[in-house]
């Protein structure tokens, strides 16, 4: 198997300094995924409810389940999308680390049916990445939806807890030092952070990315890491025939 081969079936995550590590990438991996499907067959819309069960919303359709257990290393393939989690959380004392999280918090300002999007989030220690494939070309409203479901506000050493990480979207730095308890106005409540995505190869990239920051052994170790709830990625502006 070739090195290129090698280097495509292992989740790849961007350090603090991607450009340096990027001109040392083979040029198979900078490649974008390759879809298979006919132009006719190309999507315009992506749910996915990271962490839970598959749940039909009014208004926004069908989000697709995310329910793989595995992120220690590992890349999967859904529908028309994929992921890829790199990181384990080595200083837990804990042999099976768990990358998919139960609330634990009491959530504030959601309906009832939206609630269930943070009833199970996905987590990674290091970095978590979702791909959009066979997308059509055109822009697109990413919508991510986060709550802070881990640390919460009973005054314990839940409560002074931080998780800070940061989000990139096609390779664009959009959240530096994101601090979803801050965004939101407190633990268990949750927030939308709304971009603005152009897809041009038929592939999106979206990138969390923990950089050291914030708090890891508080309230217990293995606690700190990326976290997100769900995916909504809608059409703006596509090319039927892209």
């Amino acid at each position: 198997m070739s090195k290129c081969k090698i280097l495509v079936l292992q989740p790849w995550c961007m350090y603090s300094s991607p450009l340096a590590i990027i001109s040392r990438v083979p040029p198979c991996v900078k490649q974008t995924f390759p879809c298979a499907a006919s132009p006719s067959q190309y999507k315009y819309s992506l749910h996915i409810n990271c962490g839970g069960k598959e749940l039909n919303i009014s208004g926004d359709g069908k989000y697709e389940a995310d329910r793989e257990l595995r992120g220690a290393s590992m890349f999967y393939l859904g529908h028309n999308w994929a992921f890829s989690s790199t990181g384990n959380f080595i200083d837990n004392d804990i042999d099976a680390d768990d990358y998919l999280v139960t609330n634990t918090s009491a959530l504030s300002i959601v309906s009832a049916i939206r609630a269930e999007f943070f009833t199970t989030n996905r987590i990674s220690f290091l970095c978590l990445t979702y791909y959009g494939l066979c997308l059509m070309k055109g822009n697109y409203t990413v919508s991510l939806h986060f709550a802070e479901i881990i640390f919460k506000n009973d005054r314990s050493y839940y409560d002074i807890g931080k998780r800070i990480f940061d989000v990139f979207i096609q390779g664009e730095l959009e959240l530096k030092d994101f601090n979803i308890e801050e965004a939101a106005g407190g633990n268990g409540k949750p927030i939308v952070k709304n971009f603005t995505a152009a897809v041009t190869r038929n592939t999106l990239k979206i990138h969390l990315y923990w950089g050291g920051k914030g708090t890891t052994g508080i309230p217990a170790r293995g606690m700190y890491g990326p976290l997100i709830s769900a995916i909504s990625v809608v059409p703006i502006h596509v090319d039927r025939f892209s």
